[in-house]
This record gives structure tokens, C-alpha cells and sequence, in this order.
């Protein structure tokens, strides 16, 4: 993971932490959950999606390296 994930996880972290810690005689309102659910549900696929493709990048920067070190060997043996 990135460590770019692992800011973004810990911010998460931190904002709940925050919620919890508030004092339980204060009343939280919130008129729109179901925009802030959706908010934070796109914000989670978004965040999935940016590590896959970074996960994707380098696979494909591992493959082309192992593919270039294959050639090489196979180059360096006369072919056998």
C-alpha cells in the first residue's frame, strides 16, 4: 500500500476519533445522512480505485523489467 493510502486511512482514522471523543451530551444533527453516506462511500470507491491503478502500474513496471531480464538471458545463452 501507499503510502499516500496510508495518509488518507489515517486522516479517516483520525475524523472518527474525533466523533467519538465528542462529549455525549452534545447532539449531533444531521438532516442529509444519506448525501454525506453517499459522499463518503464515493470518496472510499475513488480512493479504491487510485490504489488499484497504482497497483497496476507496478505490476506492469515489474512484468516489463522480468520480460527484459528474460531477454537478456535468453540473448546471453544463444538462444537455448
Amino acid at each position: 500500500m501507499s503510502p499516500k493510502g496510508h495518509s488518507a486511512r489515517a486522516e479517516d482514522k483520525t475524523d472518527e476519533l474525533k466523533q467519538l471523543n465528542r462529549s455525549i451530551f452534545r447532539p449531533v444533527i444531521t438532516f442529509n445522512k444519506d448525501a454525506k453516506r453517499a459522499a463518503q462511500e464515493a470518496k472510499l470507491q475513488a480512493r479504491y480505485e487510485e490504489d488499484r491503478d497504482e497497483r497496476e502500474k507496478a505490476m506492469m513496471g515489474h512484468s516489463r523489467h522480468a520480460k527484459s531480464a528474460w531477454a537478456r538471458h535468453y540473448l546471453w545463452s544463444g538462444g537455448r
